[in-house]
């Protein structure tokens, strides 16, 4: 016993010194407050900032590479990237990656409308039969909604943006997004006098840190889970998320 446990140990050094040799393998979706990338090409963002202070603490090198969604999944499956940052966890992402045991931020998912719109929602599902809602390809909104999904008409969009111009050309009656890219949206078209936001909210989703399921980043992911651990406990991830306008 004493000797299977003390190779299982030496496997796993050896597993974590030859994933340090390279850089890390990071990618994350372009979103509001999570990873953004300014005109410079300067990213930031509450994902962007935690893994940097953790991959600073470990030592360890990174790369990191702004990417949709869509495409950032597919990597992670393919084994073609080590983490992704910020994906909320699913029975179906997790048969291709491992998550992160703390959160790094919250999302609220809302239903937005067009003012003057009378929607009798209540957080009642039944409510909506027979509205079209404005999705966005790839994105989770939670087992609430997923649950329901076969039971509702909805429209797919390729970029977030494009779900607000359906609504605003009456193709879409709702659309269904996280409050912060809802208001990024707003923000960018210049519509906050012709929208509204239905309560109660549709669910309230945890952001983690997703990670490959090849044996060499299993070290590196509990190295990230103690940092990450210790980031929660004294109170800088709270502060991260506040600094983007968030709430952990």
């Amino acid at each position: 016993m004493f000797c299977r446990n003390l190779l299982a140990v030496l496997f796993l050094l050896l597993s974590c010194a030859s994933t340090q040799a390279r850089d890390l393998r990071v990618i994350a979706e372009g979103f509001p407050t999570i990873a953004d990338v300014d005109a410079n090409g300067t990213m930031s963002g509450v994902g962007i900032d935690v893994v940097r202070a953790v991959a600073a603490k470990l030592k360890m090198p990174i790369s990191i590479s702004v990417i949709p969604l869509g495409r950032s999944l597919q990597q992670m499956e393919h084994g073609e990237a080590d983490i992704l940052i910020g994906p909320y966890p699913t029975p179906e992402r997790a048969l291709y990656m491992d998550f992160s045991t703390q959160a790094i931020y919250r999302a609220k998912v809302g239903l937005f409308a067009l003012s003057g719109r009378q929607i009798d929602w209540r957080g009642d599902f039944s409510k909506l039969d027979g509205l079209r809602i404005g999705t966005t390809l790839a994105w989770y909104y939670g087992e609430k909604f997923h649950a329901q999904q076969p039971t509702l008409t909805l429209d797919p969009a390729i970029q977030q943006p494009d779900s607000f111009r359906m609504l605003l050309h009456n193709r879409v009656d709702l659309v269904i997004t996280t409050e912060s890219a809802a208001r990024a949206t707003i923000q960018q078209l210049g519509i906050a006098d012709q929208i509204v936001e239905l309560t109660p909210l549709v669910d309230t989703l945890e952001g983690h840190i997703g990670f490959s399921k090849s044996p060499d980043m299993l070290p590196v992911r509990l190295a990230f889970d103690k940092v990450l651990d210790e980031l929660v406990a004294d109170g800088s991830i709270a502060r991260i998320n506040q600094k983007y306008g968030r709430f952990y």
